[in-house]
């Protein structure tokens, strides 16, 4: 897949590593060994695949930047999401693992840890449910996409030189309750 990508737009140099799902809600007591596998591999497991793929890459050009899409669920526990919970928890620290590791190859690794946002998934839901789910936020409101790009936009570009190995909490004050 690398190679790929670097024989037709060459280097790269910016990555965001988007991957998962929110797997299947159940208690822990309830919830199946296969469905916890499915949901780690599809949000940690897959971010740990990309890095194996990508950064060699950037260590060996000395240059990039790397953003991963957690979510709030990896800071906040829920009663209904264990899985997807410790899934992100893990990719948060996996983001930081893996910061630490290249930054000395001028390579930037952060993470971006969303609250509600208004995705189709949402936007099903009924009027009462959403709202619900805005009030739960200071903000008041539920995320725009473009709230959550413009953070990786910020993170990826050279505006963040400084920045490695955090997680931007882009939850509409959603984590400091």
């Amino acid at each position: 897949m690398r190679i790929d990508a670097e024989q037709t737009y060459g280097p790269v140099e910016l990555l965001a590593v988007v991957a998962g799902g929110s797997g299947t809600p159940a208690p822990i007591t309830e919830l199946s060994l296969k469905d916890w596998r499915h949901t780690l591999d599809a949000n940690l497991t897959t971010a740990f695949l990309t890095f194996r793929t990508f950064l060699p890459s950037m260590i060996d050009h000395q240059r990039g930047s790397v953003v991963t899409m957690s979510s709030t669920a990896g800071r906040l526990p829920s009663p209904s999401s264990p899985a997807y919970g410790a899934a992100n928890a893990g990719l948060q620290m996996l983001t930081r693992q893996a910061a630490l590791q290249v930054a000395r190859h001028n390579v930037r690794v952060n993470a971006i840890a969303p609250g509600a946002v208004l995705t189709d998934r949402l936007i099903q839901m009924p009027a009462r449910v959403r709202d619900a789910v805005a009030a739960q936020h200071p903000l008041g409101r539920l995320g725009d996409p473009a709230d959550i790009a413009a953070a990786a936009l910020f993170l990826l570009s050279d505006a963040s030189s400084w920045i490695t190995a955090i997680t931007l909490d882009a939850s509409g004050g959603r984590v400091a309750l």
